[in-house]
């Protein structure tokens, strides 16, 4: 990650002494950049610059891999983008449907430059996040699993292990040819071990539609090999009104938009943990980004995943926003009581059979009545069994506290932490340039 950071800081650094850039007033040339993509149209435009990449493009399935390729290279390292041209063939030799990904991507650099009226010279790239990535990745040997490729079904992880025999479940099959054979949305549903993650897995790897997962949280986000709401459709981290102005309107050329122009499937994974204002807000980014503005979730098929008896959405009875949020606007802080969810009104489907444990029908039994609320005296007998008050795990062990607070939570950690000898660093940061909270 660290590296693939300076790769990007120094090509913005060349960036700055391409010629593209004016070195006496450091002003961008949009004339040459007009010119770089769409040919030469001045007299004084210099003969040794390369020019008209959009012809090259158009024409390159004319023009052999290697020549093309070259010529790719050369285009980027005028603007700064100095990839290695080994890294690229090698690239191509294991990935070789890259090819038209790489002459599509510098495509949409281009472009972009002959576009702009102004630009940042010390941020060239804010527009094509997604391409600078796709070529960093193949700068440092990466495989190309980006969330910026329109090719989405291939972002999520095929190598995850789904039971063999998994395919074969009726229950399973009828769901999914529900959901691959219709514009249906779907809430799906069921106690934990029931094989909802399973299930998203299963979709991403044989679904022939384009799709998105997302989540709440980064850890339920990498569970199912996809990206966080906030970080995907680039929310603030406040609570949202109905069009709210921060809502992000991605430029025509930005690849968010072009992937929500793509996608016919959006997967919102850990739901009982959004609330209702940011499932809203969702609806909006989606009509307003390239879905149908005219339709809910611009039109786009929502699949709905997790269990309401886990994890509640958090919300702050302090915050006067939230407080009018959940007592005017919405029933709840919960996503269902959006009005999108509403209008949307999915198909519920309820996961039943637990695979996690498989043989201790008593544990599930005490589980399940937890789980509902319908604990008994017996079943505290039971559970109380396993109370030992006076345990304490040997430090070889490892052993996970389950804590009821974050005041309890915080006490173990600072005084595991404290319980280190190695000596404790501290550093500080110099921030240059612009820097989002």
């Amino acid at each position: 990650m660290a590296h693939s950071r300076r790769i990007q800081k120094k090509w913005i650094e060349n960036f700055a002494k391409c010629p593209l850039v004016d070195r006496r007033s450091k002003t961008f040339d949009k004339k040459l950049a007009r010119q770089l993509f769409y040919g030469k149209s001045e007299e004084d435009y210099p003969e040794d610059f390369p020019a008209g990449f959009e012809e090259f493009y158009n024409t390159s399935y004319d023009v052999e891999q290697p020549i093309a390729v070259d010529t790719v290279i050369k285009y980027l390292h005028f603007i700064g983008i100095r990839i290695q041209e080994q890294a690229v063939h090698l690239h191509l030799q294991n990935y070789s449907s890259d090819y038209h990904k790489l002459l599509k991507k510098a495509y949409f650099i281009l472009r972009t430059l002959a576009h702009r009226a102004e630009l940042d010279i010390n941020n060239p790239y804010s527009d094509n996040y997604g391409d600078i990535d796709f070529l960093v990745r193949i700068e440092t040997g990466q495989a190309q699993l980006s969330i910026f490729e329109i090719d989405l079904p291939n972002l999520y992880n095929r190598n995850v292990a789904i039971p063999p025999e998994y395919g074969n479940d009726p229950i399973v099959t009828d769901l999914f040819n529900k959901i691959e054979n219709s514009n249906d949305s779907f809430f799906i549903t069921g106690k934990a071990g029931t094989g909802k993650s399973t299930f998203i897995h299963y979709l991403a790897q044989n679904t022939k539609k384009a799709s998105l997962l997302t989540a709440f949280t980064g850890i339920a986000a990498i569970n199912v090999g996809g990206v966080t709401i906030h970080s995907f459709f680039r929310f603030p981290l406040r609570a949202l009104l109905p069009g709210d102005e921060e809502i992000k309107i991605f430029h025509e050329k930005d690849q968010r938009r072009k992937i929500i122009s793509d996608i016919s499937t959006v997967v919102i994974d850990e739901v009982s943990m959004l609330r209702a204002d940011l499932l809203q807000s969702i609806d909006y980014s989606l009509r307003m980004n390239g879905g149908d503005p005219n339709k809910v979730f611009g039109g786009k098929q929502l699949i709905f995943v997790g269990d309401l008896f886990q994890l509640p959405p958090v919300s702050k009875d302090t915050d006067e926003v939230e407080k009018f949020l959940f007592e005017e606007l919405y029933s709840s802080p919960y996503f269902f009581d959006s009005d999108a969810y509403q209008d949307l009104s999915p198909t519920c489907f309820e996961f039943q059979k637990s695979h996690r444990q498989k043989e201790d029908l008593e544990f599930i039994t005490l589980l399940d009545k937890v789980r509902l609320c319908v604990v008994d005296e017996q079943t505290l007998l039971r559970l109380n069994e396993r109370f030992d008050p006076t345990y304490q795990p040997k430090p070889e062990d490892f052993a996970i506290t389950l804590s009821t607070s974050n005041r309890i939570a915080s006490e173990v950690n600072e005084r595991r932490l404290g319980e280190l000898q190695s000596t404790k660093y501290q550093f500080g940061a110099q921030l240059l340039g612009d820097f989002e909270d």
